[in-house]
């Protein structure tokens, strides 16, 4: 998620309602606010320790992500109320100065102190081609993701889509499937029903 705030942050804050110069602004604010964040670990990271700081990191990351998911849920993608709008980008900021305190050095620091000596080399190299294919995954898939997700209820489709079916072999017997985003996968629901009733 990190990444997706970062590399399109201006089309993310554009869909929350920002106009287009509003939209480079925030995104600049953003990254400034992640650079100052990760100044603030420096001094923290030996003090509180690496478990605690990744524990509570996740803690509130999971927070801000259920408090957007909400807000986008209720609100978008309109955005007719302006305050979840701008609650919404509040939250993004607050996000990533959770990430920028506590996964975003950790994900650098770690790996050098995780490898013994004789492997510290391989391990670290590893580590980051990691990262950075991992990144490079992620400029690649949010484009389309963001074109096609939205917030996902648990009710049926208004408007099938190409991938839900619906059959019956006319003797009693029939089959539906739903197919909708889940967590960024493809994940089909099938039904059965009695084509009589």
């Amino acid at each position: 998620m990190r990444s997706r705030f970062i590399y399109y942050a201006p089309t993310l804050f554009s869909t929350l309602g920002a106009d287009y110069e509003m939209s480079l602004i925030l995104s600049g604010a953003l990254n400034i606010l992640q650079l100052v964040a990760v100044v603030i670990c420096f001094f923290v990271i030996d003090r509180v320790g690496r478990r605690p700081l990744a524990f509570w990191g996740a803690v509130g990351m999971f927070l801000v992500y259920v408090t957007i998911a909400a807000l986008v849920g209720v609100y978008g993608p309109n955005w007719g109320n302006a305050s979840a709008g701008w609650a919404t980008v509040a939250m993004a900021f607050v996000y990533m100065l959770v990430y920028g305190v506590s996964y975003s050095p950790l994900g650098w620091a770690l790996p050098s102190e995780v490898f013994s000596t004789a492997t510290r080399a391989k391990g670290v190299a590893l580590s980051t081609a990691t990262v950075w294919i991992s990144n490079f995954i992620i400029g690649v898939i949010v484009p389309p993701m963001l074109d096609s997700a939205g917030y996902v209820s648990l009710s049926p489709p208004k408007n099938p889509s190409p991938l839900d079916y619906k059959k019956s072999n006319g003797e009693g017997f029939g089959i539906e499937m739903h197919c909708k985003m889940s967590l960024g996968q493809i994940v089909p629901e099938l039904s059965f029903f009695n084509p009589s009733q």
